[in-house]
C-alpha cells in the first residue's frame, strides 16, 4: 500500500516540460474521466447494487485473474522454459 500510495502521489504531482503540454493536458483529462468512472462503478445506492458490486468486483475479478494466470500464463511459461519452475510451480 505504501508504494501504491507513493505512485499515486507522484502521478498526481507530475508536471511535464512545456513542449509536452498537450500530452499533459490529455493525461489529466484521462485521469479525470477514469476517476468519474471509478466513482460511478463504486457508488452503491442500495443493497442489491452493493451485492452486485461485491460479486463483480470481488468474485468475478478473482476468478478471471486465476483463469488468466493459471490457465494461460503458467502453461505458456512452462512450455517456453521446459521447466515446472519456469511455470511458477
Amino acid at each position: 500500500m505504501f508504494f501504491n500510495g507513493l505512485l499515486v502521489y507522484w502521478n498526481a504531482n507530475l508536471t511535464l516540460p512545456d513542449s509536452m503540454a498537450g500530452m499533459e493536458a490529455w493525461m489529466m483529462e484521462m485521469e479525470s474521466q477514469l476517476m468519474e468512472l471509478t466513482k460511478f462503478l463504486t457508488d452503491f445506492q442500495n443493497i442489491p447494487e452493493l451485492l452486485t458490486g461485491i460479486l463483480v468486483i470481488g468474485v468475478f475479478a478473482g476468478v478471471g485473474e486465476e483463469m488468466f494466470f493459471r490457465g494461460l500464463i503458467q502453461p505458456k511459461m512452462k512450455q517456453y522454459t521446459n521447466s515446472a519452475i519456469g511455470g511458477f510451480g
